[in-house]
C-alpha cells in the first residue's frame, strides 16, 4: 500500500499548529511564526514503512504551497491512503482540502488527533474524511493498510470511527502503546530539508523529540491526558540516547523535547543525563 502523509495547506495562515503536542504558546510577530516539525507524522510514516508500505511525506506548510500544488503531488505520487493530523480550529478547512482532493482521485483518507478523538459525531458529520483515527495513530494505520493491502475488511479495527449507511459508528478505543520503545526512533529523512521556526532555539539545524507520553494531571483546559492516557509511559534512557546519537550523525545540533511532563520523574531523567 502506498501512503501519502499530509501535513495540510491552509488559505487562512502561513502557520497553522494541527499537532496535539508542538503548539506555539506565546503571541507575537516573531514567536507567533513559530513552525515545528511533524514528529507524530513522522512516527506513523517509519511504522507504516517498517511494515512494507510505500510512505511519501508532504509538509505543505513547511514547502509554503497551494492546494493546487498539493493536487499536484497527489497525482504524481498517486496514494492509496491519505492521512492528515486536524485539530478542532481546522477540521472543516481540512475536510474541505480532502474534499476537493476526493473529487479528483480515488483515494481513501484518514483523519487523527483531538478532534477526532474527542468529537467524533461532529467530525463524522462533515464530508471528506472517510475515517477517523482516535488518539495514538501509529498501529492503527499500519493494522489499517495491511488488512487493506490483503483484501480483509479493516472496519473493525479499534481506534476507527467512520460513517455506515449514513449513521455514524464508532469503535471501541486501541489500547495504549506499551512499552513507548517498541516504537521506532522517527526516521527524519522526510523533512531533513525543510526549515522549522522555533524562538527557543540557539542552534541550527534543530528538530523536536518525544521521551514520554500521558500525563497524571486532569487540568481542564489541556487534552493531553485524556489523549495518551492519564499515566506516564516512558522511553528508555537507552532509547532516548540512541536517539540523540542518530541525529547528531544527521547534523542536528540541538533537540527540543515537548513530553507534556518531561521532569515528572526525577530518577528516569537522571538516568538519561548520565
Amino acid at each position: 500500500m502506498k501512503a501519502m502523509l499530509m501535513y495540510p495547506p491552509s488559505i487562512h495562515s502561513k502557520n497553522v499548529v494541527r499537532d496535539l503536542l508542538y503548539g506555539c504558546w506565546c503571541k507575537g510577530k516573531r514567536i507567533a511564526s513559530a513552525s515545528f516539525p511533524p514528529t507524530t507524522l513522522l512516527y506513523v510514516a517509519t511504522v507504516l514503512e517498517q511494515n512494507d508500505h510505500e510512505v511519501v511525506l508532504l509538509d505543505s506548510q513547511a514547502e509554503g504551497i497551494t492546494l493546487d500544488a498539493v493536487k499536484d503531488r497527489v497525482a504524481k505520487e498517486a496514494p492509496d491512503a491519505i492521512v492528515i493530523p486536524t485539530s478542532t480550529t481546522t477540521y472543516r478547512e481540512d475536510a474541505q482540502t480532502l474534499r476537493e482532493i476526493k473529487e479528483q482521485f480515488k483515494v481513501t483518507t484518514f483523519a487523527y488527533g483531538p478532534h477526532a478523538t474527542f468529537r467524533p459525531l461532529d467530525a463524522l458529520s462533515v464530508e471528506g474524511v472517510d475515517y477517523l483515527v482516535q488518539r495514538e495513530p501509529e498501529y492503527i494505520m499500519r493494522d489499517v493498510l495491511t488488512l487493506t493491502e490483503k483484501g480483509e475488511n479493516f472496519n473493525h479495527v479499534k481506534g476507527l470511527a467512520y460513517r455506515h449507511n449514513g449513521s455514524p459508528v464508532i469503535n471501541e478505543p486501541a489500547p495504549w502503546i506499551d512499552p513507548l520503545d517498541e516504537l521506532p526512533i522517527p526516521d527524519r529523512k522526510w523533512i531533513y530539508n525543510y526549515i522549522y521556526f522555533n524562538p527557543l532555539v540557539k542552534k541550527l539545524q534543530w528538530t523536536t523529540a518525544l521521551t514520554s507520553r500521558g500525563c497524571p494531571a486532569r487540568c481542564n483546559f489541556c487534552t493531553s491526558p485524556f489523549f495518551y492516557g492519564n499515566t506516564l509511559r516512558y522511553r528508555s534512557a537507552e532509547s532516548i540516547v540512541t536517539e540523540m546519537e542518530y541525529l547528531q550523525k544527521l547534523g542536528y545540533k540541538e533537540v527540543f523535547y515537548r513530553d507534556e511532563t518531561f521532569t515528572a520523574n526525577r530518577r528516569r531523567v537522571e538516568e538519561m543525563c548520565r
